[in-house]
């Protein structure tokens, strides 16, 4: 069995390593050292007491949660130490003593030098989770635009103007410091309900090419390989609070953006249940345009940096474009299935891994063929309804919903998601105990544990692998095969 790994490294103290972004490139540097990431490494007696906690009633749980996340942000003061160098640094540390994509106890091999870099692709841009499981397909490190912090932060849920405030001032701090960074001031009533009040959401994107980056690269990326840019144009509607800064106000799920600033009856009536029958909405007096969604879209200077950096150092520059998470995701399911054909054995089975529950490396070592899901909430069940018609008949399905912690109109219930698979498939729930949820405290430390169960049962030889010209085939016949079905239909 392979080792684990927190995926910490030498954390920068500011890095939220358990959000998207950086959960992500943690599960790509795993899956190419054949390690499991752990997405939430908290501490062995918080995991060992979610167990037995799952069978107190609900609210109790609730307020579990609610006492476990008061402590879960960084010291405000931190602020000011942050560095669009030091956040690149942290990623690329990931990656710290490998030589060919392996672990040997080596200095990483330098541009020129007898044995070459290690790759032949890097995965640079965006993040999500198709673009995670892609880059561990391709054997390819992925180096995220996009980092998050948590500052401690005590406040209200709803008080939306206290929380663009003390936000917006700690991203003042930041971009004094750092022109080469975008901010974005993350609230989310809804979704993130049981963290609002505790911790303040401060997601930085990087403008240009840091300095360790393009070292990185220039050490690991073999002469004339290629830079794979993420580039995902979801849209969110932003309040433009000042240069380089936006603040927004909810996120992925089943909710429209302007359901959270301009009201709705499902709104008025969750704000209600929860003694707050004065609010409507969660708007502030700023102008609110769509821009590049915090978590998941692309900010365009950064991807004309990492061009001319490829054309100035002789590297292919190409772009996966998508207009959503959920592209990036079936393109992953889609290269996964001919890399399992490709091997001779076929798939073995289909992972439905959500969010920040996410591993690239049961996928590979197992054959299996990753759906991944944004969130869960009614949109991702839509997506896996759709995509549930491509299953392999008659193969397993592993069924990993994120467990929610913050219930609402549009969270998809357990009977939902199993439903949502084929009729005749055997599935196997994996991390989550369906009776628990949403709530599920245990849900969260099962996820590893079960699917190294899984794999160890059901090995797989050999483990997927990928060539960039494989992908690049499969882009161009999928492009060819959707505007065939587009011509047709007009």
């Amino acid at each position: 069995m392979a080792s684990i790994n927190t995926g910490q490294g030498q954390t920068e103290a500011y890095v939220n390593i358990t959000d998207s972004s950086a959960t992500m490139m943690r599960a790509v540097a795993a899956a190419l050292r054949n390690e499991w990431m752990v997405p939430e490494p908290w501490p062995a007696y918080v995991q060992a007491l979610s167990g037995p906690a799952n069978h107190l009633p609900e609210p109790i749980r609730l307020r579990l949660v609610d006492r476990f996340v008061r402590n879960a942000g960084v010291s405000p003061e931190l602020a000011s130490q942050v560095t669009s160098a030091g956040l690149a640094q942290w990623a690329v540390d990931l990656y710290q003593g490998e030589t060919d994509g392996h672990i040997d106890g080596a200095p990483p091999a330098r541009a020129g030098q007898a044995g070459g870099p290690a790759y032949d692709a890097i995965v640079i841009g965006a993040p999500n989770g198709g673009i995670a499981h892609l880059a561990a397909l391709l054997n390819a490190p992925f180096l995220s635009q996009h980092f998050d912090t948590r500052y401690r932060y005590q406040g209200q849920p709803d008080d939306v103007i206290g929380y663009c405030g003390f936000g917006s001032r700690l991203a003042e701090t930041i971009l004094e410091h750092n022109p080469d960074l975008a901010v974005i001031n993350h609230y989310d009533p809804i979704h993130d309900r049981f963290l609002v009040s505790h911790v303040n959401y401060i997601r930085m994107k990087l403008l240009d090419l840091p300095v360790p980056y393009a070292d990185f690269i220039r050490s690991r990326l073999r002469p004339g390989g290629t830079l794979l840019f993420s580039d995902c144009q979801l849209t969110w509607g932003q309040y433009r609070v000042g240069k380089r800064l936006t603040f927004q106000v909810g996120g992925l799920g089943g909710i429209p953006d302007e359901d959270w600033i301009k009201g709705s009856p499902q709104v008025k009536t969750f704000l209600a249940k929860r003694g707050r029958p004065d609010k409507g909405d969660w708007s502030i007096a700023s102008p609110w345009l769509p821009g590049p969604e915090s978590e998941w879209g692309s900010l365009p200077p950064f991807r004309q940096a990492v061009e001319d950096f490829a054309a100035a150092n002789g590297y292919r520059f190409r772009v996966l474009r998508g207009a959503h998470p959920e592209d990036f995701s079936c393109l992953a399911f889609y290269a996964s299935y001919q890399a399992a054909l490709n091997s001779g054995r076929g798939p073995a089975g289909v992972l439905v891994d959500c969010f920040t529950q996410i591993s690239p490396t049961a996928a590979l070592q197992a054959g299996l063929l990753p759906v991944w899901l944004p969130f869960n909430c009614s949109d991702s069940l839509a997506f896996l309804r759709e995509m549930a018609h491509n299953f392999p008949r008659g193969k397993p399905v592993l069924l990993a919903p994120l467990p929610s912690f913050a219930p609402a109109w549009d969270t998809v219930s357990a009977n939902d998601w199993r439903a949502a698979c084929p009729p005749d498939a055997d599935v196997t729930w994996i991390g989550v105990n369906p009776a628990a949820l949403p709530v599920d405290l245990a849900g969260m430390f099962r996820f590893v544990p079960d699917l190294q169960a899984w794999c160890t049962a059901h090995p797989h030889q050999p483990k997927l692998s990928f060539s960039i010209t494989d992908l690049e085939a499969l882009v161009s016949s999928m492009a060819a095969a959707a505007a065939g079905a587009e011509a047709e239909a007009g």
